[in-house]
């Protein structure tokens, strides 16, 4: 999210400069293909903890009912993201 910021090099000279910054809002709204950051991190770790099988467990229940019921989706009414995705994942 870019947020506008003023600062002033000298009394009678604003300067307006945009400031990518990223609010716990814009960040909350951001959205991964299949996997969270959290479970990103689990997934990176060596530690195979119950948070570790947690995320595994939600990531397969994803794969198998929702991405399952969004490419059927995609597949039916529009073809064409299908064919990108598809491209994505089969390479």
């Amino acid at each position: 999210m870019l947020l506008p910021m003023y600062t002033t090099l000298a009394k009678s000279e604003p300067l307006l400069y945009w400031n990518c910054v990223r609010t716990n809002q814009a960040r909350m709204a951001r959205r991964r293909a299949i996997l969270t950051d959290t479970e990103r991190e689990l997934l990176d770790t060596n530690e195979k903890s119950d948070r570790y099988y947690q995320a595994v467990s939600r990531i397969r229940r994803k794969i198998n009912q929702e991405l399952t019921e969004d490419i059927q989706l995609l597949k039916k009414n529009n073809p064409e993201l299908f064919e990108e995705l598809q491209e994505v994942v089969c390479d």
